[in-house]
């Protein structure tokens, strides 16, 4: 077989309950199972910086900043090693860059973990069961995936699917773990 790229573009897991990030943020934000100190920071961030004082008064994701204008302006500031207060100096604004990550890892995390495998990656599965049944013995060498998706619905898929098959995962990027925080220096 033919080395083969698939390519998920944005928005390809709504259809399974993939949200959007801003409104994963939101969630994040209101669920009790997320880290309360770092949903305390970005709610501290949010109301210093955008003047945001109630979360939970708010109705929907629309009334926050997106996820990725907050993590542009958080990345911006820690490149130009600029601060936006006495308090927002760049240590602070790493915690506030990887707690905003962290939430919505932690909710996505909720997500998947809150429904059974027939409600959640259910058409990725069937994706992913429809490339190798065409080839039982195909090499996963030669397949690529390239997804445009924060979510982690593809990758759910493929590893639940082919338990115990080795699979070579190159991210293309360098990732650090958003649950050991305090031992996180730098993304």
């Amino acid at each position: 077989m033919k080395n083969q790229v698939f390519f998920f573009g944005a928005g390809a897991s709504i259809s399974e309950g993939g949200l959007p990030t801003s409104k994963l943020l939101f969630e994040s934000l209101k669920n009790p199972r997320v880290d309360h100190r770092l949903v305390s920071s970005i709610i501290r961030f949010l109301k210093d910086l955008f003047s945001i004082e109630n979360i939970n008064g708010l109705k929907s994701a629309k009334c926050l900043p997106s996820f990725e204008e907050l993590l542009t302006i958080v990345d911006v500031a820690i490149l130009k090693q600029e601060e936006f207060s006495d308090y927002w100096v760049t240590e602070n604004l790493w915690e506030i860059r990887k707690a905003l990550v962290y939430c919505v890892a932690a909710i996505l995390r909720i997500m998947i973990e809150g429904k059974t495998d027939d409600l959640v990656v259910k058409y990725h599965r069937k994706f992913i069961e429809n490339i190798f049944r065409v080839d039982a013995n195909i090499n996963n060498e030669a397949i690529s995936f390239i997804s445009l998706n924060y979510d982690i619905l593809l990758d759910s898929a493929i590893f639940d699917l082919h338990e115990g098959k080795r699979w070579d995962v190159d991210y293309g990027i360098k990732f650090s773990s958003t649950f050991m925080l305090d031992n996180c220096s730098q993304f």
